[in-house]
């Protein structure tokens, strides 16, 4: 499983490490992937994670942290138990969804945080909206269990919204 924010340093805990001021400009989007690249890589990093496709550089450096940290190691990782074993049944899925709790606009989602929605727990802050996703990721995790899929019942790939 894996969330949107996970890994993603949604608090912007590396303001804490590096001194940037916030709202974050693009001098100070370099200035952190400095902290973890060098020039040549940041440049690359640059060019493969364009503004236009975020909100602000909060959510950019965010999501390039993320992906370095967790979506790279995860996918080499389902990459290496393939190869060992080709038949193995892998996946991998979001959540991308804004969770109903006071600190979520701090803190973001985080590891296993679809548990709620698994095992139906939390339901004291749900909205409308959550009953649905709950259902939704019910039927996959079923899915999983009883096709040896992911996806719908004819094994295509589905997304939840």
């Amino acid at each position: 499983m894996r969330t949107r924010g996970e890994s993603s340093s949604r608090s912007l805990c590396y303001v804490l490490v590096v001194p940037v001021r916030l709202p974050i400009d693009d001098a100070g989007l370099k200035l952190i992937l400095n902290h973890f690249y060098n020039s040549t890589a940041v440049d690359m990093i640059v060019s493969a994670y364009p503004l236009y496709l975020y909100s602000n550089n909060e959510e950019r450096v965010s999501v390039v942290l993320r992906d370095a940290y967790f979506t790279c190691p995860v996918r080499a990782m389902i990459r290496g138990m393939r190869k060992f074993e080709p038949s193995l049944p892998t996946w991998i899925y979001r959540l991308n969804l804004i969770l109903p709790y006071k600190d979520f606009p701090l803190m973001g989602d985080y590891h296993s945080c679809e548990l709620r929605y698994v095992f139906n727990w939390g339901e004291d802050d749900w909205r409308d909206s959550d009953y649905d996703v709950s259902a939704q990721i019910g039927c996959y995790w079923a899915s999983v269990r009883d096709m040896d899929n992911g996806g719908d019942d004819d094994g295509n790939a589905t997304n939840l919204q």
